[in-house]
């Protein structure tokens, strides 16, 4: 008896294939050499498209209309533009017909709106097997998140929400006072929220009425001058990460003693390092927090940082957790900044990595940190 080939081992297959994910041509080439091949191709083609402009989306759709078999393999969805002068491929996508598809395994969906929202979003927000939504702005008119009809037919399975706000100015037609039209409530277990709005200090609270945010387990704001953190109920959160938090007078209301399960605290500095940072490292007092994570920008000014070495080397908890440094400097420089933590052996340096963007590294640790909540 012939022994197998080992390509046509499937496990093998689908292993060496994975290796081909993003690298289109490849893998329908792949899907061509053979009947054994065929699967796999597929699923890794189809499993997290990106549409980013009207081909894309026609393409798309066509391929679906005319196999159905593939609608199963779409487990992630992307719609979004990467570069300023295209057009708003949500549009495009919905010209092409694309929320009339009959997802059935769609778990994640990505939505980047440059204008005024579709009203046939709602047939992916409503998806039952949804369960990551992200949806960014870009000069949306920002009544838009106040408006509760937005969510009036959101998936209760949705879990994690990652909201990135850079809004445009307000525009008429949106009933800021409207009661929910949800049901119940809708349990999130991760939130990122991202708001670039410093007239508007209410729109947090409005945006998020329709979701309970007592179970949280994960939150990650960026530059959130006006977040209430009164919103969120910080007794279960675990993992908790600031991005540029540079409003002193927010840093101040902070009190890190209030997330007595932190287990692990991620800032991020893009400029000088705040004053009130220190003030709130200070408060750490969760006996389980393993790791505090530091990432500094270009800013030269972290190397005076000598009162945040010693804050966080005095924290009073019975275990010191492990500070993470990344930061573009030699090893002898980060030493003399931080010699408490590096003679308790608590400090551990990263070099900092320049194939991703900041943006596109902090959304692939999120997605490892929600994956495990």
């Amino acid at each position: 008896m012939a022994k197998p080939n080992p390509v046509d081992i499937q496990e093998l297959l689908d292993h060496c294939i994975d290796y081909l994910a993003g690298s289109t041509q490849d893998l329908i080439s792949c899907s061509l050499v053979a009947r054994t091949w065929l699967n796999a191709s597929q699923s890794s083609l189809f499993r997290a498209p990106q549409i980013t402009n009207g081909q894309k989306a026609q393409q798309f759709c066509n391929a679906l209309s005319a196999n159905p078999t593939l609608i199963p393999l779409v487990r992630e969805l992307v719609v979004g533009p990467r570069l300023p002068e295209l057009n708003d491929p949500l549009t495009i996508g919905f010209n092409n017909n694309l929320t009339d598809i009959k997802f059935t395994h769609l778990h994640a969906l990505s939505l980047d709106v440059r204008s005024e929202l579709p009203y046939e979003i709602r047939k992916l927000i409503a998806l039952p097997t949804l369960c990551y939504l992200t949806l960014a702005t870009r000069g949306a008119p920002y009544g838009l998140f106040r408006s509760f009809d937005l969510w009036s037919e959101c998936s209760p399975g949705v879990q994690h929400l990652d909201m990135r706000c850079e809004m445009g100015i307000e525009e008429p037609g949106f009933d800021d006072d409207s009661p929910p039209s949800v049901c119940e409530p809708i349990p999130l277990k991760s939130l990122a929220l991202a708001y670039w709005r410093d007239d508007d200090p209410e729109l947090s609270k409005t945006s998020l009425a329709p979701f309970d945010l007592s179970q949280i387990k994960a939150l990650a704001i960026v530059q959130g001058d006006h977040i209430p953190w009164t919103l969120f109920s910080t007794t279960n959160v675990t993992v908790l990460a600031l991005y540029d938090p540079i409003a002193v007078d927010n840093l101040a209301e902070l009190d890190l003693s209030s997330f007595p399960n932190l287990t692990t605290l991620r800032l991020h500095f893009s400029n000088a390092i705040p004053p009130g940072i220190t003030r709130m490292l200070s408060t750490i007092s969760s006996q389980h927090i393993q790791t505090i994570s530091l990432i500094f920008g270009n800013d030269p000014t972290w190397r005076l940082s000598t009162e945040l070495d010693a804050v966080l080397a005095s924290l009073p908890l019975v275990s010191l957790p492990t500070v993470e440094l990344e930061v573009n400097a030699s090893t002898k420089e980060i030493y003399l900044a931080f010699p408490l933590l590096r003679s308790k052996d608590k400090l551990r340096i990263h070099s900092p990595s320049y194939d991703l963007s900041h943006r596109e590294k902090h959304h692939l640790w999120w997605r490892n940190v929600t994956k495990h909540l």
